[in-house]
């Protein structure tokens, strides 16, 4: 009895076929995930109030522009926005501008972008709406895993709430950063123990079927052989798979 033989028996055509499964698993969601791009925000729910118009020294005046006096309470909010997505997404792909909005607030007095994962790159730029209640998120460009996060200075509430809107090919959809992290655990842990049962009780099972339809000198010389081989394999494509989760899975948020 040959290798080839071997390879034909009932089981060992299962843990091939296991083995092609998994392989193919990584392929689907390889190439499916470079297709996607993940305009994503995360508001800060610490909101901090850095005026009080009520308990302020009468020496201490608070200016939005030379001359204009600030008289009412301010309060700061921290936002990050990124790309959680696989595809850059460049300015070109903007239809209509990323706008970030604070609905019920009376004014946004000021903001400044603190960070960014890499400003050379990114160079991420925000700028008033033109309505004192929103800033349009501008950027260079935009990689995965690539963001920036900024404050905003604003009078009104200490509970903001908070719109984005915009159009990036065709899609004016944006993710919150909340949602997607608790999302991705669950991904990837369920993903993990689907491919570590799978892929090894696939590879254990071959083992073991073999060994019924070879006598105990084949499966001492040759057949040991092949189904190391082959549960290597099926083995080996279940691994790449958690390695890929874990590798594009990334920190929440990544600035």
């Amino acid at each position: 009895m040959n290798v080839f033989d071997d390879l034909k028996k009932p089981f060992n055509v299962f843990l091939v076929v296991m083995a092609v499964v998994g392989w193919i698993i990584n392929a689907y969601f390889f190439f499916k995930s470079e297709r996607i791009r993940g305009p994503t925000y995360l508001v800060s729910s610490e909101i901090n109030k850095v005026y009080d118009s009520k308990k302020v020294s009468p020496k201490l005046i608070l200016l939005k522009t030379p001359g204009e006096k600030i008289e009412k309470d301010v309060f700061l909010v921290t936002v990050h926005f990124w790309n959680s997505g696989k595809l850059p997404i460049e300015p070109q792909d903007i239809r209509e501008p990323v706008k970030f909005t604070i609905r019920n607030c009376e004014e946004i007095v000021d903001y400044n972008v603190i960070s960014e994962t890499n400003p050379e790159i990114t160079d991420f730029r925000v700028s008033p709406g033109g309505d004192r209640k929103s800033l349009i998120l501008n950027w260079a460009h935009l990689d995965p895993k690539n963001g920036a996060k900024f404050q905003v200075f604003y009078t009104g509430p200490p509970n903001p709430e908070y719109l984005f809107t915009g159009n990036i090919l065709g899609s004016t959809v944006f993710l919150d950063g909340r949602s997607l992290g608790k999302r991705v655990q669950r991904t990837k842990l369920g993903a993990v123990l689907v491919s570590v049962v799978v892929g090894a009780g696939s590879g254990l099972l071959g083992w073991w079927g073999s060994t019924l339809y070879v006598d105990v000198k084949l499966r001492r010389r040759k057949g040991i052989h092949v189904r190391v081989a082959i549960f290597l394999a099926a083995l080996s494509g279940y691994l790449l798979f958690i390695y890929v989760m874990l590798l594009t899975s990334g920190k929440i948020p990544p600035v």
